[in-house]
């Protein structure tokens, strides 16, 4: 499935909100409206919705849909030097473009699944279902072709703990076995970009034990370094408290989101923390959380950040607290600081126990909904609060 073939969801069908200015929101602006010198990164970071679960292909997660929005409301067409995507998702479970094709999840035998970091949180906490490629077979490997207009490829991996990941390599049309992780890894998120010609026949494998875990794999048509980008970094049951943790590791999530340089955070926060803690409990967590994220390497110091609450999904967990105390502790974190803004999924979605749900949410009443329906909501939600660039700034060409 191409990032353009979003199942019934189609650019006709959307809604297009007028903009309410967000002075928190200016940095990405201008962001958008450099896109064709400079590439406009979001980093979307948050739990198991964010991650993409139930859905099986990259395509319907929040994030990817989320950057075909905010390329057709900002378009490209006409503007010199400037590719025709920002890049595109292609690591999709299943699609058609990989052979063979992927299950979902891949094999893997006892003992890899889940593994923990040294401080006892889970390094990779994946569902059934899950968006990535995630096997410690030895020798398994998928492959792909370029397109013709195509000129290199990253890949974004995801590896576990030091120790225990396994080697993974690729190959150009049967080439040399390239080298891209080492059983060496650490608990972080790497970008390896690699250059290869239209047509090209690229092979990706794993050799040796441990396991492999590729985030995504997003294709180029000269437009590396411009255009709109949106990353996903979802990690299912993850609270404020696990994000805090996790960024004690070496290498750990800090040093991934910096290395992804966001124009702007996105941050789902509150769902995980719900069902854990109280929501005053929450709002201190969510605090150390943005501080810990704040200390981390540039751009995290300075980067402007939304923190978004999701719709009301009460009815299907038990919370320590109404769901509307943890909006409001995310609602009052926000006001006292002039880098941070809030947005709140429940002011234009139904909560999951409403008599009409649109189809959004999957049959746990907590998800989206697998065909990517709820998520293509809110991504269309988030679109519509984000601004359109105003003008372009020196198109080079």
């Amino acid at each position: 499935m191409g990032i353009g073939n979003i199942n019934a969801l189609k650019p006709e069908n959307w809604v297009d909100l007028p903009y309410e200015p967000d002075p928190v929101l200016d940095a990405w602006e201008a962001a958008v409206a450099n896109r064709p010198n400079a590439r406009a990164n979001i980093v979307l970071m948050g739990p198991s919705t964010v991650e993409g679960y139930p859905t099986t292909n990259f395509d319907l997660t929040i994030a990817q849909q989320l950057a075909l929005r905010l390329r057709v409301k900002n378009p490209t067409e006409g503007l010199a030097n400037l590719g025709k995507r920002g890049g595109r998702g292609r690591l999709g479970v299943p699609t058609p473009e990989i052979t063979p094709a992927i299950p979902s999840p891949l094999s893997f035998t006892a003992g890899a699944f889940d593994p923990t970091t040294e401080l006892g949180i889970p390094a990779f906490h994946i569902g059934a279902n899950h968006v990535c490629w995630y096997t410690n077979v030895l020798n398994q490997k998928f492959t792909f072709t370029m397109k013709s207009d195509e000129t290199s490829f990253d890949l974004v991996l995801g590896k576990g703990p030091a120790g225990h990941a396994t080697a993974g390599w690729y190959t150009i049309d049967g080439g040399v076995q390239v080298p891209f992780s080492t059983v060496a890894g650490v608990n972080t998120l790497d970008v390896m970009n690699v250059e290869a010609d239209g047509g090209s026949v690229i092979e990706v494998g794993c050799s040796g034990s441990g396991y492999l875990i590729l985030a995504e794999v997003i294709l180029y048509a000269g437009d590396e370094n411009k255009g709109i980008m949106v990353h996903g970094v979802g990690r299912s049951g993850y609270t404020c408290e696990d994000w805090v943790l996790g960024a004690n590791i070496p290498g750990g999530w800090r040093e991934s989101l910096a290395n992804l340089d966001p124009d702007l955070l996105i941050i789902e926060s509150g769902a995980n923390d719900a069902t854990h803690v109280s929501a005053v409990q929450f709002g201190s967590d969510l605090t150390a959380e943005i501080e810990t994220i704040r200390e981390g390497p540039d751009p995290l110091s300075t980067v402007p950040i939304l923190i978004v609450a999701p719709y009301d999904f009460s009815s299907a967990a038990a919370m320590m607290d109404p769901w509307r105390d943890y909006v409001t502790e995310m609602e009052t974190i926000a006001d006292g600081d002039s880098t941070i803004s809030f947005f709140n999924h429940g002011d234009l979605m139904p909560s999951t126990n409403a008599a009409q749900t649109n189809g959004y949410y999957y049959t746990d009443f907590v998800h989206g909904s697998a065909d990517g329906k709820g998520y293509a909501k809110m991504a269309e939600n988030l679109a519509n609060h984000l601004p359109k660039a105003a003008a372009i700034t020196n198109p080079t060409g």
